[in-house]
């Protein structure tokens, strides 16, 4: 039987492991994306008010696809809330029926799978009722992309902004998924009894030394996007906004 000491260590690198993997799916990625309760529903109801040109006959189409949206989001919400009251009597039995609370987590996750895929559909369905311009408009107005945050930017800066941007997100991903192996790594020299504590410590030096190569990227990055910005851009855009500083530049650091 392992001593407590070992259970813990293991526990703790998996939850690194973990972390490691909800980091590195990104927005709008890993859930599908965020808001399957239907938020979203909401928000683009929101943001499309404030287009400048939207017609009335865009108007009336996204009026019906939301409220069609919406019928279908509470209905989901309504069952998955009532699957999670019966999950939670089934955890008071004594002794416990594993396969029934087993298939109601299952039921559960069901029901949360299909509100994210009524969201994606509902978004997909709402772009392609807008125009080329109206999707840039929308796009600007939802923050997404480091570019749609930083004001009054000419398309070369546009141009050169999206280059460094995927050229950060390729050494980011590759830091990660290096991270994520050696994290994996980590976990099983943890599991080993006895425990080779020099070999441990080496192996979490390695993960620490890659989390501060992503950080210096992203300052790197933040500071590359700085420097093509004029005076009252960066004036405007403040001496700490960055990636992980209110963009969305899947990175952290400081412009």
């Amino acid at each position: 039987m392992r001593n407590p000491k070992t259970i813990l260590s293991i526990v703790a690198a998996m939850a690194l492991l973990v972390a490691t993997t909800v980091a590195s799916a990104g927005d709008w990625g890993g859930c599908g994306c965020k808001g399957h309760d239907g938020a979203m529903g909401y928000k683009h109801g929101a943001w499309l008010s404030k287009l400048d040109n939207l017609t009335k006959e865009q108007k009336g189409r996204f009026d019906k696809l939301h409220n069609e949206f919406m019928k279908r989001i509470e209905a989901l919400r309504s069952q998955k809330a009532q699957k999670r009251i019966e999950l939670a009597e089934l955890a008071t039995k004594s002794p416990q029926d594993e396969t029934a609370i087993q298939k109601k987590r299952e039921d559960i996750w069901a029901t949360k799978d299909k509100m994210i895929n009524e969201n994606r559909a509902f978004r997909l369905k709402v772009r392609a009722l807008l125009t080329p311009e109206q999707r840039e408009q929308m796009r600007t107005l939802l923050g997404f992309g480091l570019a749609a945050r930083i004001p009054d930017l000419t398309k070369a800066q546009k141009e050169k902004i999206g280059s460094l941007k995927i050229d950060f997100l390729k050494k980011k991903f590759a830091l990660k998924s290096q991270k994520g192996q050696k994290v994996i790594e980590l976990v099983e020299l943890m599991s080993k009894t006895p425990q080779d504590e020099t070999a441990i410590e080496k192996k979490k030096e390695e993960i620490w030394a890659l989390k501060d190569q992503t950080r210096k990227e992203g300052r790197t990055f933040g500071t590359s996007i700085r420097s093509l910005l004029t005076p009252e851009q960066r004036e405007k855009m403040g001496v700490w906004t960055g990636p992980g500083h209110g963009f969305h530049g899947h990175g952290k650091g400081m412009m």
